[in-house]
Protein backbone atom coordinates (compact mmCIF):
# COMPACT_ATOMS: atom_id res chain seq x y z
CA UNK A 1 0.00 0.00 0.00
CA UNK A 2 1.42 3.60 -0.94
CA UNK A 3 0.35 6.94 0.63
CA UNK A 4 0.65 9.68 -2.36
CA UNK A 5 2.25 12.50 -0.46
CA UNK A 6 1.44 15.46 -2.93
CA UNK A 7 -2.08 13.99 -2.47
CA UNK A 8 -1.92 14.46 0.99
CA UNK A 9 -0.70 17.54 1.04
CA UNK A 10 -3.46 18.73 -0.88
CA UNK A 11 -6.19 17.33 1.07
CA UNK A 12 -5.40 15.99 4.41
CA UNK A 13 -8.33 15.96 6.24
CA UNK A 14 -9.68 13.80 3.46
CA UNK A 15 -6.55 11.76 3.05
CA UNK A 16 -5.92 10.98 6.80
CA UNK A 17 -9.31 10.65 7.75
CA UNK A 18 -10.25 8.25 10.62
CA UNK A 19 -13.54 7.09 12.18
CA UNK A 20 -14.21 9.32 15.34
CA UNK A 21 -14.81 6.40 17.42
CA UNK A 22 -12.86 6.41 20.64
CA UNK A 23 -12.20 10.24 20.39
CA UNK A 24 -12.60 12.24 23.10
CA UNK A 25 -14.99 14.84 21.83
CA UNK A 26 -13.94 17.30 24.86
CA UNK A 27 -10.49 17.10 23.71
CA UNK A 28 -10.15 16.26 20.01
CA UNK A 29 -6.95 15.26 17.97
CA UNK A 30 -5.93 17.77 16.19
CA UNK A 31 -6.94 17.67 12.63
CA UNK A 32 -4.55 16.30 10.20
CA UNK A 33 -4.87 19.68 8.02
CA UNK A 34 -3.45 21.95 11.16
CA UNK A 35 -0.72 18.92 11.68
CA UNK A 36 0.56 19.16 8.43
CA UNK A 37 0.03 22.19 7.76
CA UNK A 38 3.63 24.09 7.62
CA UNK A 39 5.03 20.56 6.36
CA UNK A 40 6.50 20.71 2.17
CA UNK A 41 6.74 17.99 0.29
CA UNK A 42 10.06 18.35 -0.26
CA UNK A 43 10.32 18.45 3.41
CA UNK A 44 8.31 15.00 4.12
CA UNK A 45 10.11 13.25 1.27
CA UNK A 46 13.63 14.27 2.92
CA UNK A 47 12.42 12.97 6.24
CA UNK A 48 11.48 9.52 4.68
CA UNK A 49 14.69 9.56 3.09
CA UNK A 50 16.72 9.95 6.78
CA UNK A 51 14.72 9.20 8.98
CA UNK A 52 15.77 9.91 12.62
Amino acid sequence: MCLDLAATLEAPDFALSLPPEGDDLNDPPPLPSHVLATLTLSEWQAALSHPR
